[in-house]
């Protein structure tokens, strides 16, 4: 076997390595999904951390006004 054969099977893409671009592809996407139910869900429904900062200055949580300046 020549050295040219060797080397241009070397550089062929295997199967195996067309299957770890699809889980790392999946990967990734799972764990955005993942980070945006956490965001969502977690932060903003349940524990309604999305007015969290509101409370600092002049514009309170409690008033229309502290509510509707924090949402620009």
């Amino acid at each position: 076997m020549s050295s040219a054969t060797a080397t241009a099977g070397a550089l062929k893409t295997t199967d195996l390595d067309r299957e770890e671009g699809r889980f790392n592809r999946g990967g990734f996407l799972l764990g955005i999904g993942f980070g945006g139910f956490v965001d969502g869900i977690v932060l903003h429904q349940l524990l309604q951390w999305h007015h969290m900062l509101t409370s600092t200055g002049d514009y309170p949580a409690t008033t229309i006004a502290g509510l509707e300046k924090k949402e620009l």
